[in-house]
């Protein structure tokens, strides 16, 4: 199933969600004029900043639904206004779109994995850190994207692994992400990709096949005001864009077939509902490079 069937299935009209992507990215763009007559740190630059990235963020997954050409775009310019205003959620998005960066500079670099293990204080490096990163989200994000980027030098090794082993976020239980998954899941996905998990590729299917139950309940609740709904007005998430950034790491770090494979087996598993399967197929067709037009094979 190519991922813009999901919008008749979801019950929501295919003009409507392309009209939101534009409306959306129109909204970025405003946000990045308004922003070059701000000085930056300011808070007025930091609230303009975080409402464009936001924009560019919902436009992303709206485009990754209807397969639009348009997603490496939005989520780039999403990735960017984030790292703007210090939230390691614009490192991750970087990570993941990483198959269409045309820049040479990488996503994410020696400062950032200092910067988490000062914040976790695992470690004191001579950096500054951005004041989000001292939130556990932050650090989620952070961690994901480290463990993804496979550009770092070996001799950070040691410092990856004293995160990956951090009770804080080993242990963690502070909600993430839209669909407030626990800490501890990302952060094992983070350990997983680096490698400190042998069977990496199905601990990460396994906590995205959760994360889609959790979508499932969260849309059910949106469905209540079908006017919203259907004109892709509720305030939900039809992509998740944490599951769709995880995804596309994963794809590049194991493999699409891998990738594809592992979250087949667990939704048969699990047994899950067509509504439960929608963000997974979506994000792992773009992930994957399946039909979409968006993703890269």
């Amino acid at each position: 199933m190519a991922a813009n069937d999901h919008l008749p299935e979801l019950g929501i009209e295919p003009q409507r969600a392309a009209a939101a992507v534009s409306f959306l990215e129109g909204y970025g763009r405003l946000c990045e004029a308004e922003l070059a007559e701000m000085e930056p740190g300011s808070e007025t630059f930091w609230r303009t900043a975080t409402d464009g990235a936001s924009a560019y963020r919902e436009a992303s997954q709206w485009a990754a639904i209807l397969e639009d050409p348009r997603l490496p775009g939005l989520m780039a310019k999403a990735a960017t206004l984030y790292t703007a205003t210090g939230q390691a959620f614009g490192w991750f998005l970087s990570v993941a779109g990483r198959r269409w960066r045309t820049s040479p500079e990488a996503p994410v670099q020696r400062e950032h994995l200092e910067q988490l293990a000062t914040a976790l204080g695992l470690a004191q490096f001579e950096v500054s850190v951005p004041s989000p990163l001292r939130h556990p989200q932050q650090q989620a994000y952070a961690f994901l994207a480290l463990a993804g980027w496979d550009g770092l030098e070996l001799s950070h090794d040691f410092v990856l692994d004293r995160i990956a082993a951090d009770p804080s976020g080993r242990l963690g239980t502070a909600p993430v992400g839209a669909l407030g998954v626990p800490l501890r899941d990302y952060w094992a996905m983070g350990a997983a990709l680096l490698g400190r998990d042998r069977d990496g590729v199905r601990t990460v299917a396994r906590t995205l096949a959760a994360m889609g139950n959790r979508y499932a309940v969260s849309v059910e609740l949106a469905r209540v005001n079908s006017y919203l709904w259907r004109n892709a007005a509720a305030p939900v998430d039809v992509v998740d864009m944490d599951m769709l950034a995880i995804s596309m790491i994963a794809a590049d770090s194991y493999g699409r077939g891998r990738l594809r494979e592992a979250v087949a087996s667990e939704q048969d598993r699990r047994e899950m509902s067509p509504l439960a399967r929608t963000p997974l197929d979506v994000a792992v067709q773009v992930a994957t490079g399946g039909s979409g037009k968006a993703g890269v094979s």
